[in-house]
């Protein structure tokens, strides 16, 4: 999620999400939902509506000093 951020995608849509997965390691698309609900509940990312996902603020924080 961070590189999605670097690229300017505050939120990004979950059928977005599961294809880089798979591109990058032929994640399967329930692994990256589950995977998706445990980080929301851990509030690790926020869901914006259905289907739409983003970084919360202390992880966008994280994401920038990172860059630096």
């Amino acid at each position: 999620m961070g590189d999605f951020y670097k690229e300017g995608l505050e939120k990004v849509s979950r059928k977005h999400i599961v294809d880089t997965a798979y591109k990058i390691a032929s994640a399967k698309r329930k692994t990256v939902d589950n995977t998706l609900g445990i980080m929301v509940n851990k509030k690790k990312l926020k869901r914006f509506q259905k289907g739409f996902y983003g970084l919360v603020d202390s992880e966008i924080q994280k994401v920038e000093n990172s860059s630096r």
